[in-house]
C-alpha cells in the first residue's frame, strides 16, 4: 500500500487540538500537516500489518516538484504568487509529471523495499527516485498511534488486521 506524500511533510506539525484548522484555516499549514499525516498513517499501518503477521507493506512516496495542473486553481495568496512564477520554478525545480510518478512506482516494484520506507527524488524535488528517510516528526509512533485513533473517531471506520 503506497500514500503519496510530499517532501512537505518535514514542515507539518499535528495540530490534533484542531486537525481541521476550523476557524483558522491556513492553506500551506494545512497542507504540510496533511502530508506529515500522510507519513504517519503509513508508518502506523505498516506497524499494524507487522503486529498481524501480514506480508502487506505500507510505504510512502513524494512526486517531487511535478509539472502537473496542481497550481492552476488555488485559493490566492503565495499560491497565486506561485503561479504566476510557475514558469520560472518548473524550469528550475520541476520535472515532467512522468518522471514524477517514478518515486511510486519505485516503491511499488523495489525488490529491496521495507514497510515504512518513504520514496522521494534524489534531491527531494527532482531526479530519479531513492528510498529516504523521512523526517523525525514522520517517526514519532504516539502521534502514528493518536492519529489513527482520531482517524477512526472522525471516520466510524475501523480495520480488522487479523490475518
Amino acid at each position: 500500500m503506497i500514500n503519496v506524500s510530499s517532501h512537505a511533510h518535514q514542515r507539518g506539525k499535528m495540530h490534533f487540538d484542531n486537525l481541521q484548522f476550523e476557524g483558522n484555516y491556513n492553506p500551506l499549514q494545512a497542507y504540510f500537516q496533511s502530508k506529515l499525516a500522510n507519513t504517519l498513517f503509513t508508518k502506523e499501518l505498516q506497524r499494524k500489518f507487522e503486529a498481524a503477521g501480514s506480508k502487506v507493506l505500507s510505504l510512502s512516496s513524494h512526486p517531487g516538484a511535478a509539472k502537473t495542473n496542481l497550481l492552476n486553481d488555488n485559493p490566492g495568496g503565495l499560491l497565486l504568487l506561485l503561479k504566476y512564477l510557475r514558469p520560472l520554478v518548473d524550469a528550475i525545480l520541476s520535472q515532467p509529471a512522468s518522471v514524477g510518478a517514478l518515486s511510486t512506482l519505485r516503491a511499488a516494484v523495489d525488490p529491496e523495499v521495507t514497510g515504512g520506507d518513504y520514496y522521494e527524488p534524489e534531491n527531494g524535488w527532482k531526479g530519479y527516485p531513492t528510498s529516504n528517510n523521512s523526517s523525525e516528526l514522520s517517526k514519532n509512533t504516539a502521534d502514528a498511534a493518536r492519529l489513527w485513533e482520531v482517524s477512526e473517531q472522525l471516520t466510524g471506520v475501523t480495520y480488522n488486521f487479523q490475518v
